[in-house]
């Protein structure tokens, strides 16, 4: 501990001293500090009063801003810009990624540089999105409607990329390999299915379209490899806007 009692405080330095920083940090952020400076050193707080020429109660005050606040509240709280702090860094929107998709590549693009990640390659197109994901460049939301899984499957996959390397993106289950090697007859057949569920006005989420080609094809193809042709084949992008579109073209067939 400092023992007070046996430092020697020179007036002729200490008005020198304060007079040099107080237009660096002003007036009332050096009373705060000398005033909590010297309540750490057991000063009592009547006395700290008296000699800092504190209002009753301010010392009070201040002590208990700067056990909360930390060190902002040396300042005046209604400023809106810190004189002697940091000033925070904003969040410019222009740095983000801007992710988008078409039938033949992932596009990741800022305002000095693009990647393209072939569709046809998930495997490379997760590892890039999760890496950027893992960093802060994009978030769960958006990695997760690029390769068609939810936000919590995002959190999964990134979570086995870090602990397992790219062999944690690689799905382990049986007849994994089966799921790609889909041919022209069942791609038209997913697609057909597609539409017909459109028309329908019927759900085209990867489990329906699998279930529905079971049922009326007796096709066996995973919900997983559903979503992936959904994104190569580009169906993902007209999922919202052929529904608006049958109305329109079937006017247009009434009236000729």
């Amino acid at each position: 501990m400092i023992n007070c009692q046996e430092l020697h405080f020179d007036p002729v330095l200490q008005k020198r001293r304060i007079e040099r920083i107080t237009p660096v940090l002003g007036k009332m952020v050096i009373q705060r500090l000398l005033c909590f400076a010297l309540y750490l050193l057991g000063v009592n707080r009547r006395l700290l009063g008296e000699e800092l020429s504190l209002l009753p109660g301010s010392v009070r005050t201040i002590i208990r801003s700067l056990q909360n606040g930390g060190l902002p509240a040396l300042e005046d709280r209604r400023r809106s810009v810190s004189q002697f702090l940091p000033n925070a860094i904003k969040d410019d929107k222009s740095s983000k990624l801007i992710v988008e998709l078409d039938n033949r590549d992932i596009t990741i693009s800022k305002k000095d540089f693009v990647i393209k990640v072939p569709a046809s390659n998930p495997l490379q197109a997760r590892t890039i999105l999760l890496t950027l994901l893992d960093n802060g460049l994009l978030d769960r939301s958006t990695v997760g409607q690029v390769i068609g899984i939810t936000s919590q499957q995002v959190s999964n996959l990134a979570r086995s990329l870090r602990s397992e390397d790219v062999t944690g993106l690689i799905d382990k289950r049986q007849g994994q390999k089966i799921d790609y090697k889909v041919t022209p007859k069942v791609k038209s057949e997913l697609i057909q299915q597609f539409v017909v569920n459109i028309v329908m006005q019927k759900q085209t989420s990867g489990k329906v379209i699998s279930e529905e080609l079971k049922n009326r094809c007796d096709l066996t193809i995973s919900q997983r490899t559903v979503r992936y042709y959904f994104v190569d084949l580009g169906l993902n992008k007209i999922r919202k806007t052929l529904p608006k579109l049958l109305p329109i073209l079937k006017k247009n067939s009434t009236r000729s």
